[in-house]
């Protein structure tokens, strides 16, 4: 298979020195274990390539995963092994505690017998984690990077203000040196002063549920509504209460990011999501390697609050019991030049006040919940979104998101989605599901990645990736991974 054959000539000829212990310079002891273990992969030393490597090492490459035993199997007959001279160029080592990650390009001249001389390029990264005192390599995530692709290891770029995707962050002005968010209201009950209080006590009930709730307790932030508790298995406190630490000051996840995962195009879809994914974006909120590109974007501060305060247990619980939903109704996209009249909400969310496609859509995407502005208040969890989407956009996207290139098959300007995520874009490893996501949010990552403001371990891969795509390629393959089957959800560790 080409793929294990690309990963056995990951490898360095001339660095087989001694294991490293983790030394006064960690970031060195890291940059020394990656060439120690391409070293082995050079040597063949299959024995020192198992002491190098955790239990539980993966290899995640062109959407395929294997542990160290099929990692050793897909190498090359020695006949065809390859000599080979190679150059790392690290781009960032982090090192939080007992685990580190780096990210880097790796350049190869390789010449065997048979197929001569010829150059490769890689970018990768690695996750490695401290055992009895030495660092071992916990998952390496390599993507070969096409000749004709070369380019794409080009420095993240800051985006012009004519390419900020704005439609995304529910603004209309771009955000200004020295901005910040606006806290968010206090957790807790609320009263909202423009319905009379009669109003907000009646219960109330969506079509199906057994569940009853008032509008003061639909508001209260504290306690996310759970209309279907019988379809699914006993829900994490954090998610419906929220943190404990917190004490009188918690917050529901489920407030916002539904009892589903399903969330809303204003926050995150989270559903369905690997558990080791899930926590490691805990812990670049906590760390601060994880923010928006919009510093007034008011839910970001309330998020890194919540997973600082999240234990370790309520952490995982939470979790393991979202990457077993489902999300709810899948997105229904529209390619369309004209949609219905909305407004924007106070929580950057936008509503649909009609049906009628009075409006011109223009080079953006909207996306909207299926029930019109006046229908909200319940939160049904069985409602879904509408995202209309430019027309093209979709065909478009489909060719960024399988080959890298544009529609019109130039140069191309990223890797393709399927090298990582998996052929069918429901995720790989560590590598989450990217298929049937909110498009809205999609894009707002792939911006933060070029902007730098996500900049967690994993993250750092995607940067050079993102690095040549616009706010018209971005709104092209959100709108098309949009389109797509969620598929099956996730088992938990």
């Amino acid at each position: 298979m080409a793929c294990r054959t690309v990963v056995a000539g990951l490898v360095f000829l001339t660095c087989l020195v001694a294991w490293p212990a983790v030394a006064e310079d960690p970031e060195e002891s890291i940059r020394a274990t990656v060439r120690n273990f391409y070293a082995a992969y050079s040597g063949r030393d299959h024995a020192r390539l198992r002491t190098l490597v955790t239990d539980d090492y993966r290899l995640l490459e062109s959407g395929e995963l294997l542990d160290i035993d099929g990692d050793i199997a897909g190498m090359p007959a020695e006949a065809l092994h390859p000599t080979r001279k190679d150059t790392f160029d690290f781009r960032q080592v982090q090192v939080d505690g007992g685990s580190a990650h780096a990210v880097y390009f790796l350049a190869s001249e390789l010449y065997d017998d048979q197929r001569g001389a010829r150059s490769r390029r890689w970018l990768e990264s690695v996750v490695l984690r401290q055992v009895d005192g030495h660092w071992r390599v916990a998952l390496l995530h390599s993507t070969p990077i096409p000749p004709a692709a070369a380019s794409i290891a080009a420095a993240v770029e800051t985006p012009s203000a004519t390419d900020w995707p704005m439609w995304a962050y529910g603004i209309t002005t771009l955000p200004q040196p020295g901005d910040t968010a606006v806290p968010q209201r206090a957790p807790g009950p609320w009263v909202n002063p423009d319905l009379p209080i009669e109003e907000q006590t009646r219960l109330r009930q969506v079509k199906g549920s057994t569940q009853w709730y008032s509008l003061a307790q639909l508001y209260d932030q504290q306690h996310a509504p759970d209309w279907f508790p019988e379809q699914h298995g006993p829900v994490p406190a954090a998610i419906s209460r929220g943190p404990a630490s917190l004490g009188d000051q918690t917050r529901a996840c489920g407030g916002c990011h539904r009892i589903n995962g399903g969330g809303r195009p204003e926050n995150a879809p989270v559903y369905g999501l690997p558990v080791t994914y899930f926590l490691r974006q805990m812990d670049d909120f906590r760390a601060g390697r994880r923010h928006s590109a919009d510093p007034r974007k008011p839910n970001l501060p309330t998020m890194i609050a919540m997973a600082r305060a999240l234990s370790e247990d309520e952490a995982r619980a939470v979790a393991e019991f979202w990457s077993r939903q489902d999300g709810g109704p899948p997105i229904q996209v529209i390619e369309t030049d004209r949609v219905p009249p909305t407004r924007l909400r106070s929580n950057n969310l936008y509503v649909r006040t009609a049906l009628e496609p009075l409006e011109p859509l223009g080079e953006r995407i909207l996306e909207v919940p299926e029930h019109l502005d006046g229908e909200l208040f319940l939160d049904d969890p069985r409602a879904g979104h509408i995202a209309y989407v430019p027309p093209g956009s979709l065909a478009r996207g489909r060719a960024l998101a399988e080959t890298g290139r544009d529609a019109d098959g130039a140069t191309p300007v990223t890797l393709p989605c399927t090298s990582c995520h998996g052929a069918d874009l429901l995720g790989a490893g560590e590598a989450p599901p990217i298929a049937g996501r909110s498009p809205s949010y999609a894009v707002r990552q792939l911006h933060g990645f070029k902007t730098g403001a996500r900049n967690g371990g994993m993250a750092l891969l995607m940067q050079p990736v993102v690095a040549r795509l616009d706010a018209g390629q971005m709104l092209a393959i959100s709108a098309y991974l949009a389109s797509l089957p969620r598929g099956p959800r996730q088992d938990p560790d």
